[in-house]
């Protein structure tokens, strides 16, 4: 079994697991052919297969037949970041700020996560992963029920589950836009999405009544002062 416990999708209830072995070997081949390094994962899990060092795998396909597939990310896979938006707003506003700078992108996601992971490739890779997330000791109430205070993260180390895998949830991992990833600048990137992390909680925390105003003031000076 997988450390990861499995969890009811935020769609509804967890479905029954059906994880067919056909397509993921055949997938893990294309992305090694692709300049990517794919790993295998536990089926259903996000975990390394049992006695996998991530950083020293090399890649063999049979190892793919009925897991779930991964990939690495940043240097092994010629400069592969993930955008990973855990909150709905994230996904949403992300989403939104890619079309309003008319930029596209390969895309992924789930049934009940739709848009939740970009693909770039970033040529002046930093040397670590960015979370943007609430302090663990937060006193806030209405967290989303997965993932809870991690807004967004951008992922240029560790891994990422792929398509086709299995959620642990249940939910098939899907292509939702399938192209190559869009070449960009490390700080462009990083400028996206920390601003999504800033409006993913603005819009999950602003006032419904009392203090709009004051918000709305702060809002608006913030974001003068940001550019």
């Amino acid at each position: 079994p997988c450390a990861t416990t499995a969890r009811r999708c935020s769609g509804g209830a967890r479905p029954v697991r059906s994880l067919p072995a056909r397509g993921r070997k055949l997938t893990a081949e294309r992305y090694a052919r692709d300049g990517w390094s794919p790993i295998p994962l536990i089926a259903g899990c996000k975990e390394p297969i049992k006695g996998i060092k991530v950083d020293k795998y090399k890649f063999d396909a049979n190892h793919f037949v009925g897991t779930n597939v991964g990939v690495r990310m940043g240097v092994a896979s010629g400069g592969l970041v993930d955008i990973d938006a855990d909150w709905p707003e994230a996904r949403e506003i992300f989403l939104g700020l890619m079309k309003l700078a008319n930029i596209s992108t390969a895309r992924f996601g789930r049934a009940s996560a739709s848009g939740s992971h970009h693909l770039f490739v970033v040529r002046d890779l930093p040397k670590t992963s960015v979370n943007f997330s609430l302090p663990a000791k937060t006193t806030l109430s209405n967290l989303p029920e997965e993932h809870g205070h991690m807004v967004i993260q951008y992922r240029c180390t560790g891994h990422t589950m792929m398509p086709p895998s299995q959620h642990p949830c249940g939910e098939e991992v899907t292509w939702e836009v399938e192209h190559p990833p869009l070449v960009i600048e490390h700080e462009r990137l990083l400028r996206f999405t920390s601003l999504t992390a800033f409006l993913a909680v603005c819009r999950r925390y602003a006032p419904s009544e009392g203090i709009r105003q004051d918000f709305a003031g702060a809002f608006a000076g913030t974001m003068r002062r940001a550019g």
